[in-house]
Formats: C-alpha cells, sequence, structure tokens
C-alpha cells in the first residue's frame, strides 16, 4: 500500500463535507461509520441507499424518482 501524501489537520478534517456528509449518513440510517473506510463499506453494501443519500446531500437538481439505482 502506498504512503500517506497528506493528510488534513484533525479540525479542517471536522469541518469537511466529507464529515458532515458521514455524520448524516450515521444520523439517517442509524449506523456508525467511523471512518472513511467504514464509509466506503457502508456505500459498497448499500448502493441504493449512498447514491439516494449522495443525491439529496449534494442537492442535485431534478427527479429523483423512485428507483435510485438498478
Amino acid at each position: 500500500m502506498a504512503d500517506v501524501l497528506w493528510e488534513p489537520a484533525p479540525e479542517r478534517a471536522a469541518a469537511s463535507a466529507m464529515e458532515a456528509f458521514r455524520k448524516g449518513v450515521e444520523r439517517k440510517f442509524g449506523v456508525v461509520v467511523a471512518d472513511y473506510a467504514a464509509l466506503h463499506r457502508w456505500s459498497v453494501e448499500n448502493r441504493d441507499e449512498f447514491w439516494g443519500e449522495v443525491w439529496d446531500f449534494c442537492e442535485v437538481v431534478g427527479d429523483k424518482g423512485e428507483t435510485v439505482l438498478e
């Protein structure tokens, strides 16, 4: 595995959109996604919910419809 080239300061990471998204997923779905790796794992295991949440979080303009992912 490659060495980490850069990591944000903890306070910057805590204020990021990714962190807001991660916390929103935890609240909405009642799951624990402690870090990026856990969020990635959850996104792979729950593709419909993940992409629906991305749609909502990013405020995509358009008709989301009933089926998010087939």
